[in-house]
C-alpha cells in the first residue's frame, strides 16, 4: 500500500514538473498595432517576452500580463525596427497560457537619417584650363595728317584746342615736374612721319615735324 501511494506521489510531481517545463509560443502579433509582435517563453518556470517593432520610431509599449495565477501591468521600450525583451516573475509558467493585453501604445517620431560619411581621399586638383588664345587682328590703318594740319599749331595753344583741330594724338607722355607738367603728343603725318607737340601746363611750347 505504502509503495503504491509513493507512485502516485511521483506520478503527481512529474506532471507538477511537466507543466513547469520549458515553453514556448511562435511570434503573436498586437491586435491593434500588427507591426508589433510578440512571443512567450517560459524557462524554469520564468515568463520571458520577446518583443520586436516594424515601426519607423522607438515604440513604448504598456501591457498587461494575465495567467492561472498571475495578473499584472509590465511596460517595454521597442527601438525602431528592433527587438527587445522582458521578465515577468511567475510562480508558474505554461507560455500558452498567458495573455497580452496591450494597455498604452505610444511611438517617437523616426530619427533623422545618417548624415553620408565624409570621404577620407583627398580631393583631386581641378584639371587646368587649357590657354585659349584670341584671334589675331591687325591693328587698324592711323589717319595720317596734312602738313598743313600740323602748321596751324603754334606756341600758346591750349591742348584743349590743339585736340579739336586736328583730333586726339596716337600716344601721350607725360612727365610731371615741379610746379609744372610736361606732355608730348605723338601724330602720324603724311610720307611716314611722326609730329611731335609738347606742352607745358596744358600750353603748345613747341611743335617738331622731321623733314621729309
Amino acid at each position: 500500500m505504502r509503495l503504491q501511494t509513493l507512485s502516485l506521489a511521483l506520478f503527481l510531481s512529474g506532471c507538477a514538473l511537466s507543466l513547469q517545463a520549458d515553453s514556448v509560443t511562435g511570434w503573436i502579433a498586437d491586435r491593434a498595432h500588427p507591426e508589433v509582435q510578440y512571443r512567450l517563453k517560459c524557462t524554469k518556470g520564468a515568463l520571458n517576452i520577446d518583443w520586436r517593432s516594424a515601426y519607423p520610431g522607438a515604440v513604448t509599449l504598456k501591457f498587461n500580463v494575465r495567467g492561472s495565477d498571475y495578473d499584472g501591468d509590465d511596460q517595454v521600450v521597442i527601438p525602431p525596427g528592433g527587438i527587445a525583451a522582458s521578465d515577468v516573475d511567475t510562480l508558474g509558467c505554461y507560455a500558452p497560457a498567458f495573455q497580452i493585453t496591450e494597455k498604452k501604445f505610444s511611438m517617437a517620431p523616426p530619427p533623422p537619417p545618417a548624415a553620408p560619411a565624409k570621404s577620407l581621399e583627398p580631393a583631386k586638383p581641378a584639371a587646368p584650363v587649357a590657354p585659349t588664345v584670341g584671334q589675331w587682328i591687325p591693328p587698324a590703318h592711323l589717319p595720317e595728317l596734312a602738313p598743313e594740319a600740323i602748321a596751324s599749331i603754334h606756341v600758346g595753344m591750349k591742348q584743349q584746342e590743339v585736340v579739336r583741330t586736328i583730333g586726339n594724338p596716337v600716344s601721350k607722355l607725360s612727365i610731371p615736374e615741379e610746379n609744372e607738367l610736361v606732355e608730348s603728343y605723338r601724330y602720324p603725318v603724311l610720307s611716314g612721319r611722326v609730329a611731335i607737340i609738347r606742352f607745358s601746363n596744358g600750353l603748345v611750347t613747341g611743335v617738331a615735324v622731321p623733314e621729309p
